[in-house]
């Protein structure tokens, strides 16, 4: 019975789909020919030495369409591939580990077919999580977007941010901060608000698609509706098309979307299509939706696997199968009656990398916008700056009295271990605060960094460069408050220059050594989780070492190399 319903179906749902979401005479829109992610697996024979490769589905060979001015929803449960599909369609798949196969082109009437570039502003990608410079406010972050991606003069720049903050509600909020989310306050911006503020960047130029990732990820219903509402309203209103992954769509953000994806676990596609089309689809292939369910969990529900209960978890997998195979199967029919209708571009290079495209600003404009912004995340954090500076000067007068030999009075034979401990557990103290701070720092600002470079707004060495100049600076005031307060405590004999260009000089070199670090992790625990114990290397091989080195015992090579570096 099962076998007559899927050869039914192989010649009714084509009939389906032409009638309604894929027509042949709507070319204008959001294109994908086989486009699939597996990663590479190794396999070892029995008998020889030699691995052979295999490769791991994390989404299936699959083709589809978008129109312009329509909103798609991804849906599925946890593991389904949402957010694979997101990343593969945008271009913005983690190269290496993952393999991404197949075309994603734009498509128009006359023919022209375009392929996508995320880095030339082809593609609005609103990622899952916000990132944010959280000092700043939120008219400077629209207005530092807008500088860097477009090449406007001053007025249209102003002009088009005030635009895009009236269409999306933000104008009450401009002078607001941004604000971390955990942070609370009047003068903060909500989820909500941080929400808009992260769709008005995607919509700053002209994008020719709009992707999103849970655009609705730790929204309440009103919040999420709204964003929802902005979303549908300005892929409408550009007439470009728009896809979204959604998790468990509510009833009220169901309404509202044209046409959606259903993908299974191992990123199987088990529909594209119409909203309103469905539940005949999947009727015809012997599912009926119960008339006390909603549509969107019924699909859902579909296409979960109960992972508690081997017996039902094998019925899930058999009509997950099922399911699939037919809806490739009409697939495959509906692009063979028009071949080149769903033939991609000839060329696929005209993808124009990072490395080869110019910025729109000039280098030194670039680097004064990315100092300036530097300068008000540091300034404006008084409740940091202040903590920084107490905790200066109040472990300088600590230090004092612990070693209370360095003191008027006390001869320096008898204080010489006392100062050789208060110098070193200064230096300990104002480089573990400076490489921490950084780390922190740095993990928090990769995201945004990561997203604006996606954009091609700057180069890493840019960000570099003005960030230091921004941080080292006062990572110097407060090492110089440490070592001016620590001789005024103690009767140092070192002058007062001396003393506080060293500890200055070691701040910035541990501040260097997290910028280092930090490039090269992902996220603040994994960059803390690194970068102290090689700070607590450098102290034990003698690196960090005030007291001096014993040049009379030889080190080991490892220990030599050390020092070099």
């Amino acid at each position: 019975m099962r076998s007559l319903t899927l050869v039914l179906a192989i010649f009714l749902v084509p009939v389906q789909f032409s009638k309604g979401f894929l027509l042949e005479d709507e070319r204008d829109g959001l294109r994908w020919r086989d486009l699939s992610v597996s990663i590479p697996q190794k396999r070892w024979g029995i008998r020889n030495t030699t691995p052979s490769y295999t490769s791991k589905f994390l989404l299936h060979p699959s083709c589809g369409f978008i129109k312009n001015g329509h909103v798609t929803a991804i849906i599925g449960p946890s593991g389904a591939g949402k957010s694979t599909l997101i990343a593969a369609l945008s271009g913005t798949t983690q190269k290496g580990s993952k393999d991404v196969s197949g075309s994603v082109w734009i498509d128009s009437k006359d023919d022209k077919k375009t392929m996508l570039s995320i880095s030339s502003g082809d593609i609005a990608l609103l990622q899952q999580h916000d990132a944010f410079f959280d000092m700043l406010t939120a008219r400077e972050v629209l207005s530092l977007a807008t500088f860097l991606q477009l090449n406007i003069n001053h007025e249209e720049q102003q002009d088009l941010v005030d635009h895009i903050m009236d269409s999306l509600g933000l104008r009450h909020v401009e002078s607001n901060r941004i604000g971390s989310q955990a942070g609370s306050g009047s003068c903060r911006l909500s989820g909500g608000e941080r929400r808009r503020l992260s769709v008005a960047l995607e919509l700053v130029s002209t994008p020719r698609i709009f992707v999103a990732d849970e655009p609705t990820t730790g929204l309440d219903s009103s919040q999420a509706k709204k964003v929802f509402d902005i979303i549908a309203d300005a892929a409408k209103e550009r007439n470009i098309p728009c896809i979204c992954s959604i998790h468990q769509p509510r009833a009220s953000i169901w309404k509202r979307i044209d046409s959606f994806i259903l993908l299974a676990p191992g990123g199987k596609m088990i529909y594209m299509g119409d909203r309103d089309k469905a539940i005949v689809y999947f009727s015809r292939l012997g599912y009926k939706c119960p008339p006390e369910t909603t549509p969107a969990e019924f699909f859902i529900d579909l296409v979960t696997i109960d992972t508690e209960d081997k017996d039902v978890a094998d019925e899930d997998l058999k009509r997950i199968e099922y399911l699939a195979t037919a809806f490739q199967q009409s697939q495959e029919m509906i692009i063979n009656q028009n071949i080149d209708f769903w033939a991609p571009p000839d060329s696929t290079t005209s993808d124009i990398s990072l490395s080869n495209r110019r910025h729109n600003r000039p280098f030194f404009r670039r680097l004064a916008a990315l100092f300036r912004r530097s300068l008000r995340q540091n300034f404006r954090d008084f409740k940091v700056n202040c903590l920084r500076s107490l905790a200066s000067l109040g472990l300088a007068r600590l230090f004092s009295e612990l070693f209370s030999g360095v003191k008027k009075g006390t001869s320096l034979a008898k204080s010489v271990a006392d100062r050789t401990a208060i110098l070193s557990f200064g230096v300990i103290n104002m480089t573990m605060m400076s490489l921490m701070k950084t780390l922190n720092l740095f993990g928090k600002e990769k995201n945004v960094v990561s997203r604006e470079q996606m954009r091609n707004h700057y180069t890493s060495f840019d960000y570099l460069i003005t960030k230091a100049a921004a941080e080292f600076p006062l990572d110097m005031v407060f090492s110089t408050m440490f070592a001016a307060a620590l001789k005024h405590f103690t009767c140092l004999r070192l002058p007062l220059s001396t003393l506080c260009g060293t500890f200055s000089l070691m701040t910035v070199a541990a501040a260097s050594l997290g910028f280092a670090i930090g490039s090269f992790t992902d996220g603040v625990d994994e960059a803390m989780t690194v970068g102290m114990p090689i700070m607590v290397v450098l102290m034990a091989v003698g690196i960090i070492n005030p007291s001096g080195v014993d040049t009379s015992v030889k080190k080991p090579w490892y220990i030599q190399l050390l020092q070099k570096i």
